[in-house]
């Protein structure tokens, strides 16, 4: 596969001028957001779900990723709309020497400008701490990737120096790029993964965390942060800052149902209408709050997430942990003696109580996997996320329901 540079580029449309015949791969979330935006004159859309295969998105036809071997590989390109570009390229060097550009990298400025801002961050070398408090540590937990994941530690070890580095990934990780990374982190945890995966790798995520997290335990840090082996955290004293902020609100909500305080979140992807649905990338707090958070069984149910929720309403996707997120936080909550009642209201007392949800901002996620979010869609009410703005009015005395009530119970197929 061919990588295509956009350097030069003026707008993404100006790719059009090459006269190249446009390919899309992807008819998901991905395609939608940027379609929206952007739309494209492709020939047609390829997907790797056989169930699209032979549909029609916006008017393209959904085929096999086979249809692109009897196509010229010089007279075409393929536009990325997926967040698992990084497996479409490898699937794309077995069909043809193609020119692939992701969606993000063509269509989103502020994408470049952020890689930017890393290479800028990470110029001078990156050594691997000598000391380090043992109040505060950091997990990157899941899967490494090659030439992400490195890039990811080192700017942890730059911005945070005082916090202890562990690394929670899989014995069969590549060894070559498992000696690249131990420079550059205080501990390694290696786990076997568990036997069943999960629905949106749910399983694997419990067992990479609670193994990090146990460590920090071991080290006898107080504070800890989770966050993902493929998503940056450009805000600089992340874990200093954090603390402080986390200490300038009153526990006391959190300490009547058995936690230490709350857990500190971002807002994307904590639903407001989604019942339990608390935001896992990235999550900071007290080591025994998290540790109790992701003390989570694991989950062996076998079902199709997206039938599922265009089948049933968000009172149900919620009440029934069926998203990875509700699974999660509907868990943590009964763990600590409190009944999910399913309710938006109940919802919003389990953030309110239980934890401290910022903008994204306080972070500065860069998620390059998934990088059009925050998908807060104020077109699509029920797809918005807690803005710490709301979450700051529900903890001055809520708001009434009357209308928001009702936006529970609308299915998926309206609100995704």
């Amino acid at each position: 596969m061919k990588d295509i540079s956009i350097t030069g580029f003026q707008h993404p449309y100006s790719l059009l001028a090459s006269g190249k015949k446009l390919v899309g791969w992807g008819s998901g979330g991905v395609f939608d957001y940027f379609h929206a935006l952007f739309p494209m004159p492709l020939a047609y859309l390829v997907d790797n779900a056989t169930n699209r295969q032979g549909q029609f998105k916006c008017g393209f036809e959904i085929r096999s990723p086979h249809d692109l071997k009897k196509e010229n590989p010089d007279n075409l390109l393929i536009i990325i709309y997926s967040s698992f570009s990084a497996d479409i390229i490898h699937q794309l060097s077995g069909l043809g020497v193609f020119s692939a550009i992701n969606a993000p990298v063509l269509f989103c400025s502020d994408y470049r400008q952020q890689w930017k801002k890393i290479d800028h961050l990470l110029d001078q070398p990156t050594t691997k701490k000598t000391s380090c408090s043992n109040k505060s540590a950091i997990v990157v937990q899941g899967p490494t990737v090659a030439n992400l994941t490195s890039k990811v530690i080192a700017l942890h070890a730059r911005q945070n120096p005082q916090s202890s580095l562990i690394l929670s990934t899989w014995k069969d990780s590549d060894s070559e790029e498992l000696k690249r990374l131990e420079p550059l982190i205080d501990d390694l945890i290696l786990s076997s993964r568990p036997d069943i995966a999960g629905i949106q790798n749910r399983n694997l995520q419990i067992v990479s965390t609670q193994a990090g997290l146990k460590r920090c335990q071991q080290l006898g840090a107080s504070y800890a942060l989770k966050t993902r082996a493929d998503m940056f955290i450009l805000a600089p004293s992340i874990v200093e800052l954090s603390m402080m902020l986390l200490n300038s609100y009153d526990p006391t909500p959190a300490q009547n149902w058995g936690a230490h305080d709350r857990l500190l979140i971002p807002a994307s992807f904590t639903r407001k209408y989604l019942p339990y649905s608390p935001s896992d990338l990235a999550m900071f707090g007290y080591i025994d709050d998290l540790s109790k958070y992701w003390d989570c069984p694991l989950d062996e149910r076998h079902f199709d997430l997206l039938s599922e929720c265009h089948n049933k309403s968000l009172f149900q996707l919620g009440r029934e942990g069926l998203p990875a997120e509700c699974y999660f936080g509907g868990n943590y909550s009964r763990s600590l003696g409190r009944p999910t009642s399913g309710e938006l209201m109940d919802s919003w007392e389990f953030y309110r109580d239980l934890f401290l949800i910022v903008d994204n901002s306080w972070f500065e996620l860069f998620w390059p996997k998934n990088p059009h979010f925050p998908d807060t869609y104020p077109h699509r009410p029920t797809r918005q996320t807690v803005s710490n703005h709301f979450w700051h009015l529900q903890l001055r005395g809520g708001l009434p329901l009357a209308v928001e009530e009702k936006k529970i119970d609308i299915k998926k197929e309206f609100w995704s």
